[in-house]
């Protein structure tokens, strides 16, 4: 699912909502789907099946737990050299499963997506290679599954179903699926356009046609006919929901509504003093913003002050990836090292749609004209400690018409050890950047690491003294 929504500019939720339910519907569905044949074929009743698909998922749920937690006790101590990491991971990946379809058949499946589930959210550090052996290690046995499937699928059996088979497909696809996630979702917060988006978008995959195959020896051994044309029928549904809905996923999107034409979040790497400072302002201006730091006491103390962080390396795309960067419009790399600015902005610019892409310091592909902090900035870490210190304020300006209309940022008269910190323009907030030009009604929050007099507050209507000694407690 993930592969099949990476060429949509969706709404976040919507395509986390969608990758979720991709995640979990194939081991949850794969168990009851085995315990309806089992039930069909007589091995077991109505009641008994039930209670097996509750056992089997608490099984496969405890033990993926429980191997998760471990095994990230284990990563985050270093244990584990890094050329190991990737192989150890599947061994105890693969021993999980083995374990609980030991103790319940089945229960396996789940178990591994719930190990997954819990090291993708703790917080473990250059999962970088980790995914991309995942993926690789995917494409390599989705090839070689699918194959075997489709050589044991009968092509007589595919004609002998007809349009038929296509018209069930469609129920399923159109009406069935419609039904239940409008049912599902309703007091969940989602748009009806993000509903109705949820709803179209339906495709299965390897393991709906691996369960179908094994639905149909199940049926076959009972000698129950049908076997083989459920087993097609599945198959004609995977071809015609990837096809169909393959083909008009960005076309239904844009009718929606759901997609993202226009981009609207902040990725800010680094998350000390200036970062949270910024962070907090933009937020209480309505944007979405991340920030990513490798420090974990830096991303520590911005989580303390309620603050989206990621701890990670900013160069690798998968942290870029979850941060968001697949939705915001303004990047701002503001770490220590200049050279590693640069990297970030050009990986970014690379990798994503992000439209102002600014980095502190100045080298190849860094372009001075668009630098942020326009005006007396005095680098970050006297910046740093000037806010540290709680020596540091920030005056919020508002342009009247008159003679410093459409300059730029850069040319405004600002005091010692004074620049711009926002733009604010029609309540949008944006870092300020060289580039800018001014417009009347717009406001200019600056920050001052000096006590003299500025020069702007003869030229500009001052609004407001903020303290930042409380970054938290910032608000529009």
């Amino acid at each position: 699912m993930e592969a099949f929504l990476s060429r949509l500019s969706l709404d976040r939720t919507v395509r986390e909502l969608l990758i979720g339910e991709g995640v979990l519907i194939d081991p949850i569905g794969a168990i009851v789907a085995i315990m309806a044949a089992e039930y069909v074929v007589g091995r077991s009743e109505i009641w008994e099946a039930g209670w097996l698909v509750l056992v089997r998922l608490g099984i496969g749920g405890l033990a993926g737990g429980v191997a998760g937690g471990v095994l990230i006790a284990i990563l985050r101590r270093d244990w584990i050299p890094d050329p190991l990491r990737n192989p150890t991971i599947l061994a105890a990946l693969l021993l999980t499963a083995s374990v609980a379809s030991g103790l319940s058949s089945e229960a396996g499946l789940l178990a591994a997506v719930v190990q997954g589930v819990v090291m993708a959210n703790a917080g473990l550090r250059d999962l970088g290679p980790l995914r991309q052996f995942k993926e690789e290690l995917t494409v390599l046995l989705l090839s070689f599954i699918f194959i075997l499937l489709a050589a044991s699928l009968s092509l007589d059996a595919v004609r002998a179903l007809g349009w038929q088979a296509l018209l069930v497909a469609a129920v399923v696809a159109w009406v069935a699926r419609p039904i239940a996630v409008l049912l599902c979702t309703i007091g969940s917060g989602l748009s009806m356009p993000q509903r109705l988006f949820v709803s179209w978008i339906c495709p299965r995959g390897i393991v709906a046609a691996a369960v179908a195959g094994l639905f149909g020896i199940l049926l076959n051994e009972a000698q129950i006919p049908g076997g083989d044309q459920l087993e097609a029928l599945v198959f004609v549904t995977v071809a015609f929901t990837v096809t169909v809905q393959g083909l008009t996923a960005g076309i239904v999107a844009r009718r929606l509504g759901v997609d993202l034409p226009i981009l609207q979040g902040t990725i800010i790497v680094g998350a000390d003093h200036l970062g949270k400072l910024l962070a907090h302002l933009l937020v209480a201006r309505g944007r979405q913003v991340a920030l990513i730091d490798r420090n974990p006491q830096h991303c520590a103390s911005a989580r303390v002050e309620g603050l989206p962080v990621y701890n990670g390396d900013a160069l690798a795309i998968e942290c870029l990836e979850e941060a968001g960067a697949r939705y915001a419009d303004t990047c701002l790399a503001a770490t220590r090292n200049q050279e590693l600015n640069t990297l970030i902005g050009q990986r970014v610019q690379s990798n994503f749609r992000v439209e102002r892409i600014l980095a502190v310091g100045r080298g190849p592909g860094v372009v001075p004209e668009v630098a942020p902090f326009p005006g007396a900035f005095p680098g970050l870490d006297e910046t740093n400690h000037q806010l540290r210190a709680g020596q540091a304020h920030i005056v919020e300006y508002e342009v009247p018409s008159g003679n410093w209309v459409a300059h730029r940022l850069d040319e405004l008269p600002y005091g010692a050890g004074e620049f711009a910190l926002l733009l604010v323009r029609r309540e949008q907030a944006y870092i300020a950047s060289a580039d800018q030009t001014v417009e009347v009604g717009d406001r200019l929050l600056c920050l001052s690491t000096r006590a003299d007099p500025s020069a702007l507050r003869s030229s500009l209507i001052v609004r407001r003294d903020i303290d930042t000694d409380h970054l938290g407690r910032i608000s529009g």
